[in-house]
């Protein structure tokens, strides 16, 4: 199966639920929410903001996660501030701690052991977080070492089992959905308002 390289329209999403081996669209990645997640320590950030045991996640399952037929994709961007040298030995893996373990299973398994921090590149992996265990590298110490002057972004573009089931619902019960409409903050009713003024709803 192919999975696109641009995101995909609203339109495509919402037609990639269907997850159908025969629909195009199911090639397609689904998500209702972004979270952003910053490792690593920035020069000038301060000093309280900046704890490296709260920067490991530990191995688990995302059970809330909106199962998806490709899965959803973690992507990883390093950055390194001008100016900033490496220590030996890790120009080519700067924050080892940072990799990504996914088994192929839910209770274990084989894994892989991804590096995320990749200088002059941009990491995407895409899995299903709902079935595969998975987590961080734990280094030797809860302290890690990190070279100030070095981060690395997370983009977390997920979906949840409750807001499919809800678009599942209001798309056959036109009563629910017009309980939902009044619901909604100004700027997504004036969004579905548009919506159905175009497709003539």
């Amino acid at each position: 199966s192919r999975v696109p390289s641009r995101y995909p329209s609203h339109e495509e999403q919402r037609r990639g639920l269907e997850g159908g081996d025969g629909d195009d669209a199911s090639d397609s990645l689904a998500a209702h929410q972004l979270a952003l997640r910053l490792g690593g320590r920035l020069r000038r950030m301060a000093g309280g903001r900046f704890n490296p045991r709260l920067q490991l996640c530990a191995l688990h399952l995302d059970f809330d996660d909106a199962h998806r037929l490709h899965g959803c994709p973690l992507i990883y961007a390093l950055h390194l501030e001008e100016g900033v040298e490496l220590p030996q030995g890790q120009e080519a893996r700067p924050m080892p701690h940072s990799d990504l373990i996914v088994f192929e299973r839910g209770d274990g398994g084989r894994c892989v052991r991804v590096q995320t921090a990749c200088p002059h590149h941009v990491c995407v992996v895409i899995f299903c977080s709902d079935e595969h265990l998975h987590g961080n590298v734990f280094p030797d110490s809860l302290e890690p070492s990190v070279t100030p002057g070095l981060a690395l972004l997370r983009l977390v573009p997920y979906a949840r089992k409750g807001i499919d089931a809800f678009s599942r619902a209001v798309e056959h019960d036109g009563a629910l959905w017009e309980r939902a409409v009044p619901l909604l903050d100004s700027r997504l009713r004036e969004r579905w308002a548009a919506r159905a003024k175009r497709d003539g709803v």
